[in-house]
């Protein structure tokens, strides 16, 4: 659901203007956004939900069929997704004032080095972030790798293994993993860390709702609009900080997809948590570079397989993660 087009059509005006006129340009999105919520809670007929990740100017319908449960939905999604725009715009901003130097603090490294994380993230990290752009077997691979090397560098540590992979069941470890439905595909790897050793538990309360929305025709969960990854990721947290009580002086390996985990938007897991020794890793492939925000600007774009490792904490935090492994395609 990523419209990398719109968006770099924006990224590409905004390139071409000065600090001023980026400045000015900011404040007439917001307004502009805000007048467009208005418009949307005037409609009688339908309501209509922004795009969940960088708000096109045009929306994309619900379904009358849904539409009694949709409204308060999609009103609560269009105000945050204003918020998130105006985060990306602020972002551009400030990455093309320090583009040069932002490219001296980033070590590019083979991919061979991509699962030797446990010497990257350091003995005192307390969460340890694992997006990956869903369903691709080489993360999954991965993962194991290096929860495997983590456990021979710090042989002693306790590790609570904690994924929307695998369903809610309380402040408890899982023991018997699905065999069918979505979270299936996932459960060979539950096995295998559980076998080491680690406490998996799930996070995923309830992915499915009863609000929809229309994009091309067909009709989508508003689990995955701005509203309702928010409404996962505060039980998430909720939940997580439970295992913390638990385990206080565990090393947490949270495994979710990309969007929930990153630190530049306000209702990820690593700000909800408050965390501060926290280490986010993200993992792709390079055919979805281009949809990036990070890569739309950079001479990264078309990036080969390999891992992108920030040097500083500073820029990690502008930027939404420490690290990017990109996938061999």
């Amino acid at each position: 659901m990523l419209f990398g087009q719109t968006w770099q059509q924006a990224v590409d005006k905004a390139l071409g203007q000065s600090a001023k006129k980026a400045s000015i340009s900011l404040q007439k999105s917001k307004t502009r956004l805000k007048a467009l919520n208005q418009t949307l809670e005037k409609e009688a007929h339908m309501r209509k939900v922004l795009d969940s990740y960088y708000a096109p100017v045009t929306p994309y319908s619900i379904s009358n069929v849904y539409q009694t449960l949709a409204v308060a939905w999609a009103g609560a999604s269009n105000k945050l997704n204003i918020i998130h725009r105006i985060i990306r715009e602020r972002q551009l901003n400030f990455l093309r004032k320090n583009d040069q130097k932002l490219q001296t603090e980033i070590s590019v490294l083979p991919f061979s080095q991509a699962a030797d994380m446990a010497r990257r993230i350091g003995p005192d990290t307390q969460y340890v972030f694992l997006g990956e752009e869903h369903y691709l077997e080489q993360s999954r691979t991965l993962v194991l790798q290096v929860l495997q090397n983590y456990q021979l560098r710090y042989p002693g540590k306790k590790i609570i293994f904690l994924t929307e992979s695998v369903r809610d069941s309380g402040v408890s470890g899982v023991e018997v993993f699905s065999k069918k439905g979505a979270e299936a595909e996932y459960s060979p790897l539950m096995r295998k860390i559980s076998a080491r050793g680690i406490i998996v538990a799930g996070l995923e309360e309830n992915p499915k709702t009863d609000t929809f929305y229309v994009q091309n025709e067909h009709l989508i969960k508003g689990a995955v609009a701005s509203q309702g990854i928010q409404v996962r990721n505060l039980h998430w947290a909720k939940r997580i900080k439970e295992w913390r009580a638990k385990y206080p002086h565990a090393v947490f390996f949270i495994y979710t997809g990309a969007n929930h985990c990153v630190y530049d938007m306000p209702s990820s897991l690593p700000n909800l948590l408050g965390a501060q020794k926290t280490y986010v890793s993200i993992m792709q492939t390079a055919r979805s570079l281009p949809l990036s925000f990070f890569h739309a600007w950079t001479k990264f774009k078309y990036a080969n397989p390999g891992l992108l490792l920030f040097k500083n904490k500073t820029w990690a935090r502008h930027i939404g993660f420490d690290e990017q492994i990109i996938f061999p395609q």
